[in-house]
């Protein structure tokens, strides 16, 4: 499965019937996007299989995906499924709502150019610098993040998500060893003034320390990340070292720092969620996530971790607090040791 985590919300709608199919599978479905441990289990997908679209979200190399419920006939839930949008094709009636009381078939609707994707799933930092700026900075931000291999000059942004794809790696802590060590792809770009990094484990992103000491380098620092799977929007921005505001939507419960920015005016921040998001990025000056990246000025970069995990993965107190004192930046959170 793609999703690392199955948010409460999600969790919420196992126990009980879910409404009525909308959606037929017309391909098969690989077994590693399938849980079977969230339903019954009694039969693997199958072409013909009806299904319920919930949570839309963009794939790791940019494809427009979903998560499906396969129901039996009493309503209960059979399996669940990360699907293309092309591995499925609506029925009649697909206005369902989603357990964030969204309308989930606009998300599936794209690949056939309807509307536009009900979900998102992307993470993202933008600084007001230059491209190359930000590059220079990138070591001394994250020192235990070693670049081994970078590119530029793409035709397209399929090239992009290609090479991004073709140079990840992933490994667990508890598989970490100097010789296996994992290696981790990200994008930058340049938008107008704005250079951007773009991060889909939503770690940089997510960064406090890291964002506040490129805030003291560049001046205005923003970071963006939203993953509707699990009903999360955070927004914080940084001035000169400082956080100024911080906008924490987690499946529907908001939390807030600092005074409302004027590029909040006109907008429901009190509802701060996808809709929200693209205001905001707007009023900064910034491309929509999927507008990004800027093809003509895309590099890509691999890099490989240097902390040393090991004592993370013994599982003991002592061992977390030994991984952090030798790589204090480098503490990775819960979702990267599976």
């Amino acid at each position: 499965m793609l999703r690392r985590e199955v948010s409460g919300a999600e969790r919420g709608c196992h126990g009980r019937a879910l409404r009525p199919p909308k959606a037929r599978s017309i391909s098969n479905i690989p077994l590693d996007r399938v849980d079977l441990t969230l339903g019954d289990g009694s039969s693997l997908p199958a072409i013909g299989d009806i299904v319920q679209p919930d949570q839309g979200f963009t794939g790791p190399n940019g494809e427009s995906m979903g998560i499906v419920f396969c129901i039996n006939s009493d309503g209960t839930v059979k399996w669940v499924a990360d699907v293309l949008d092309s591995e499925i094709e609506l029925l009649p009636d697909v206005s369902a709502e989603t357990s964030h009381g969204r309308i989930c078939s606009d998300r599936f609707a794209v690949s056939r150019g309807v509307g536009k994707p009900m979900g998102m799933h992307f993470g993202l930092i933008a600084a007001k610098t230059s491209l190359s700026e930000l590059r220079a900075a990138f070591s001394e931000t994250w020192p235990e993040l070693e670049v081994v291999d970078s590119a530029e000059g793409f035709a397209n942004v399929d090239d992009v998500w290609s090479w991004k794809s073709a140079h990840e790696r992933f490994v667990s802590a508890a598989d970490w060893t100097k010789d296996n060590q994992g290696v981790e792809a990200y994008v930058l770009c340049q938008d107008g003034p704005w250079a951007i990094l773009m991060d889909f484990s939503f770690v940089l992103p997510g960064d406090e320390a890291a964002l506040e000491k490129l805030s003291v380098r560049f001046g205005s620092v923003v970071s963006f990340i939203v993953e509707t799977a699990g009903g999360c929007a955070y927004f914080s921005s940084y001035e000169s070292g400082q956080l100024r505001r911080m906008i924490q939507n987690t499946d529907g419960q908001l939390a807030f720092s600092g005074a409302r920015l004027p590029q909040e005016e006109g907008m429901a921040v009190e509802s701060y969620y996808m809709k929200e998001t693209e205001q905001l990025m707007r009023a900064f000056g910034l491309s929509l996530h999927d507008e990004l990246p800027i093809v003509s000025t895309a590099v890509a970069i691999a890099v490989a971790g240097r902390a040393d995990y090991s004592a993370l993965a013994r599982g003991s107190d002592d061992g977390e607090a030994e991984a952090r004192k030798s790589s204090p930046q480098a503490a990775r959170p819960w979702w990267r040791f599976w």
